[in-house]
């Protein structure tokens, strides 16, 4: 684990999580039960971020585990607007239309 679990406020998230490198993989988990929301560049405002626990679990190292459904990941990765974010979108969906 390289961050514990802790609050982030910064210009464009308002989250909880925890970060770890696992095989040389950043992976970043984010905390659902808490009020999460990010700042969305094209609308200027807050944004409450609502999971869809419905369509959420995945089998991960053996344990079943409540993962963002991958549209609303993009959703919220984009909105933004951080160039880091974009990135990672273009890596989620292939869309080469996304700067890598």
């Amino acid at each position: 684990m390289t961050r514990r679990p802790e609050g982030c406020i910064d210009e464009t998230w308002d989250v909880t999580f925890l970060k770890l490198h696992y095989h040389g993989r950043r992976i970043e988990l984010g905390d659902s039960s808490t009020e999460f929301r990010f700042f969305s560049a094209g609308d200027g405002r807050w944004e409450k971020q609502q999971i869809d626990d419905t369509n959420s679990n995945t089998r991960i190292i053996s344990i079943n585990n409540e993962v963002m459904p991958k549209g609303e990941l993009t959703h919220y990765k984009s909105s933004p607007g951080r160039e880091a974010d974009l990135i990672d979108v273009g890596r989620i969906t292939g869309v080469s239309s996304w700067r890598d």
